[in-house]
């Protein structure tokens, strides 16, 4: 014990040491969505956001003030825009109160804080923010596309039902270019491209921007989102320099289905619409928009299409296209459309797809005559880079799967319609490269097919290029079991794979699609791995546009031709706002979805039956072990209901924050009735819950609808179906991510636990030990004893039932958000000992900083490190009675200062700083 006190003194005296150094100053400045220095994106209700160093323990904000100009000069005497000094602890998403800004305008920023001594800090560095174009009347571009008819492209199985086949019209990739002239020094160049379709822009033969393509998906016979290019560098001072581009169909045109083919959903041929606008030294600005003088042809891309894969013939590849000397005197026109009114051309809400992971092949092995399959060891999302030995006009096949069947070859039948592969024809002798760049696929496992029988394959053939929308990774987890740290890696790699512009269910099948349940039981989860503020901004603006004018609110977002409704699917639309507020502490997002959750909850109200929800939709999805099939056992009218006040609930909340108080009151109200409701229809008087299966249960008390005096004697009715089903979780995508965080909450973690370290069907772990990479549809979708599930509906890459990720961090390192102080403003350390676990580590890097909860425990003594970041502070639960155990910094702690945490004694309200704790800990 004094051997750790001695250690733990050092690290306090290190802190102390760093502290006297450290230069106090705001750091990690962002605008709006916690955009770096952006260009081009929706900066709409502009906010600025920033850190402060954690230069000691306490470190807290006072005061602010920021300063916004329009030039780096203008900062000191000439700003647009000066808060002067607000006494405000805030430091996230302070709200811009200047003159509004028009599109092309580029400004300065910087903030200096006062601390909680009314010490100011030094300026921050100067950071900047452009917007892009605000409306469609800044455009001078017109659509072009190419003007040869659309003709039959393709044959391939029918999405939704592969066994019929469908005729595919449309055009090839096209392929576009101009020629311009530069003449003058440039200061400064911008690029704007909006896209029908998905897209790579090129000048002089460079690619522009970091994206993979342009721009992502949405509704684009509502709106169509545009990317803006920092481009100065690019330009040469010469009279001629090369405007190209490949626009392919992405999104907008082929099939884009799920049950039945919507084909053509948006348009046949892709589009594009692009302006550059450059400005010259001497002042003068100059604008080269896509019109009439473009040419278009077509190239080495012969077919590209989401689902069916990529087909590139090196032999049809145009020479240097895309740079000055190529000759384009043969290639045709663009047919042109003018630009209308609708759909909004918008700056972009969310950063684009981006491929910045690679991963490597682990082994290969021959499969047939020229034939090898390669084992990347982890499903994945993205395409494969070849590079291969070629000879003139050999043509490789590139198959995809996720799994192998029992003698070794690749299983696809999980693929059902989604052709899902590739073709590349060689062009001449030695070595060539490629990759696919308008299409994805979800694969562990890749097949080269097509060389000659004597050919040797070699590891460095084919590498893995990850693709996902750009968010960082700022939360991390791991704890002392090797299995459930598999868990969370599968968490973590089913995100990064399915969230790829919009968030959709599964990459790899013939569906793809933003499936608006799987969303909003994972955001918790997602907002915790990953930065996806902006993210779901973007894709509530897609169920915004989804939503049908009388408030129904459709299962996927883009819709897709679908009206069907469904409970916590449909709730989405309120569930995944309230979230993001509680992760991130932004309004914005609940004042921009707040009519729409209105509208869907008047929906609910004036389509109910004495405000019971009929009995429709998906139900508990997939609970497996049902006697109902899919839609599991619990009643489809408890679960519609339930959510019905879980919306209410959150439209009353949102209110409250917004200052809507009559809003507040009256939903409040309503939810109250519902419950009421609820209990008359749903809830006997012995306390069985209609279905008595584990759903039924956890939904009223996950959401409070059991009045407290009955509460306990409904949470034993649970415990005795989790009982006979033999300890183990029998729970779909409804109940699955309730069930642990619901036991915690009643007292019972030990047996959260024992479901988490199950490794029988079915369980979290189970997959894990048939060697699950990511999560799976079904707990399972294969087993080494049975083999594959329901081929109709078993994709290995599905990250719903990841949602157990929140549960994790919360209870096992004990580190989330305080409801009451959104956006990890007060930050809640209250970690649940047991499960065999022996430490456990989580950091997250909120809207403050970071922060961090690790413990371990040996021989009866846990040791705890806490950091809380500077400017927030955090409420630490201890998980022992004995409070005279209890050293913080190697202090003893006054019983006096000690708070009631359900039982459990808590220190709130503790500042900024970094803590070591030591204690004689309890089994939770």
């Amino acid at each position: 014990m004094k051997k750790m006190l001695s250690l733990f003194a050092a690290t306090v005296f290190a802190f102390a040491a760093y502290a006297e150094d450290a230069v106090f100053k705001p750091f990690d400045m962002t605008v709006g969505d916690f955009f770096v220095n952006p260009i081009g994106y929706d900066l709409k209700d502009l906010a600025f956001s920033w850190k402060l160093p954690l230069e000691r323990n306490g470190v807290r904000q006072t005061a602010y003030q920021i300063v916004v100009a329009d030039s780096e000069e203008a900062l000191e005497r000439n700003p647009v825009w000066n808060s002067k000094k607000v006494e405000n602890s805030r430091s996230v998403k302070i709200l811009y109160n200047g003159k509004p800004l028009d599109s092309r305008k580029k400004m300065y920023w910087r903030v200096r804080v006062w601390d909680e001594n009314d010490n100011v800090s030094e300026w921050s560095d100067v950071s900047t923010f452009e917007t892009g174009l605000l409306s469609n009347s800044d455009w001078s571009a017109k659509w072009i596309t190419s003007p040869q008819e659309p003709r039959i492209i393709a044959k391939m199985p029918r999405i939704g039902n592969h066994k019929e086949t469908v005729e595919q019209k449309g055009l090839p990739p096209i392929y576009l270019r101009k020629n311009i002239g530069v003449k003058e020094e440039v200061v400064s160049a911008r690029l704007y491209v909006a896209s029908r379709g998905i897209f790579q822009f090129y000048i002089n033969g460079q690619k522009v921007g970091n994206d993979y393509w342009g721009t992502g998906w949405t509704d684009y016979k509502i709106r169509i989102q545009a990317n803006t290019y920092d481009v100065t560098k690019m330009l040469v001072e010469d009279d001629t320099n090369t405007l190209s581009a490949v626009i392919a169909n992405g999104w907008y045109a082929g099939q884009n289905c799920w049950g039945h083919c919507w084909k053509d959903m948006y348009g046949i041929v892709p589009e594009l619409l692009a302006q550059l606008e450059i400005t010259y030294k001497n002042g003068k600005r100059e604008i080269f928009p896509t019109d009439v003088s473009w040419k278009s042809g077509f190239g080495g891309t012969t077919f590209a299409d989401i689902y069916a894969g990529e087909e590139f013939d090196a032999n049809k590849e145009p020479a240097d296209w895309k740079l000055p000397q190529f000759d384009d005197s043969k290639w045709d026109g663009v047919l042109v459309k003018d630009l209308e009114k609708v759909p909004s051309i918008d700056p972009r809400r969310n950063t684009p797809v981006v491929a910045e992971t690679y991963l490597y092949p682990l082994s290969v092995k021959q499969i047939g005559e020229g034939a090898f399959i390669f084992d990347f060891g982890q499903n994945m999302v993205g395409v494969p880079r070849i590079s291969i030995p070629s000879s003139p006009g050999r043509k490789i096949k590139i198959r995809y799967a996720e799994m192998l069947n029992p003698d070794g070859t690749m299983y696809t039948e999980n693929y059902r319609a989604a052709r899902s592969e590739d073709y590349y024809t060689c062009s001449g002798m030695g070595v060539e490269e490629w990759q696919p760049a308008f299409t994805f696929h979800g694969f562990r496992y890749v097949e080269l097919s097509g060389f000659p029988a004597n050919v040797k394959p070699s590891l460095d053939w084919i590498r893995g290029v990850v693709l996902h929308t750009e968010m960082p990774f700022i939360g991390s987890f791991v704890c002392s079991s090797q299995k459930i740290n598999q868990l969370q890696s599968c968490i973590q790699w089913g995100q990064r794979g399915n969230f790829l512009s919009v968030p959709t269910d599964c990459p790899q099948r013939d569906e793809r699609l933003g499936w608006t349940g799987d969303a909003q039981v994972f955001a918790p989860t997602a907002a915790f791995n990953m930065d996806v503020s902006a993210f779901f901004s973007k894709w509530m603006q897609d169920v915004r546009d989804a939503q049908l004018s009388n408030g129904l609110v459709p299962i996927f977002a883009p819709k897709m031709g679908d009206n069907s409704e469904s409970p916590a699917w449909s709730d989405a639309v309120a569930v995944i706002p309230w979230e993001m507020y509680l992760a991130y502490g932004d309004e914005k997002i609940l004042r921009d979805n707040y009519e729409a959750i209105k509208k869907w909850v008047e929906y609910q109200k004036s389509t109910s039956k004495e405000l019971i929800r009929p009995a429709l939709g998906f139900g508990d999805w997939l609970q497996p072990n049902s006697k109902n099939g899919r839609a599991g056992d619990t009643p489809k009218d408890l679960i519609g209901t339930a959510y019905f006040i879980r919306s209410a609930d959150i439209v009353s909340k949102a209110a409250k924050v917004l200052g809507y108080r009559e809003d507040s009151e009256k939903y409040s109200n309503l939810a109250s009735d519902i419950r009421n409701a609820f209990m008359k229809k749903f809830v006997k008087e012995d306390n069985t819950v209609e279905g008595d299966c584990q759903t039924a249960y956890l939904l009223p008390l996950a959401f409070d609808i059991i009045p407290e005096s009955r509460s306990q004697k409904v949470f034993e009715k649970l415990l005795k179906t989790i009982e006979r089903n033999n300890w183990h979780l029998s729970t779909g995508f409804v109940g699955t991510p309730l069930i642990n965080e619901v036991l915690t909450r009643f007292g019972r973690t030990d047996i959260a636990y024992r479901l988490l370290n199950n490794e029988t069907y079915p369980s979290w772990l189970y997959p894990i030990n048939q060697g699950a990479t990511t999560m799976w549809e079904r707990w399972n979708s294969y087993s080494h004893e049975t083999g594959f599930g329901d081929v109709t509906m078993n994709s290995f890459n599905h990250y719903a039932y990841g949602a157990i990720g929140q549960w994790m961090y919360k209870n096992i390192a004990g580190l989330w958000y305080d409801e009451n102080n959104p956006g990890y403003k007060n930050i809640i350390f209250a970690p649940k000992l047991g499960g065999g676990l022996t430490f456990a580590n989580a950091t997250h890097l909120t809207p403050y900083g970071m922060a961090s909860s690790g413990w371990r425990i040996s021989d009866g003594v846990m040791e705890w490190s806490i950091t809380i970041p500077a400017n927030a502070t955090g409420t630490i639960v201890f998980p022992t009675k004995r409070t005279d155990t209890i050293r913080l910094n190697g202090h003893r702690v006054e019983s006096k200062k000690f708070a009631d945490a359900g039982g459990w004694p808590a220190l709130e309200n503790m500042p900024s700083g970094k803590y070591q704790i030591l204690l004689r800990y309890e089994q939770n």
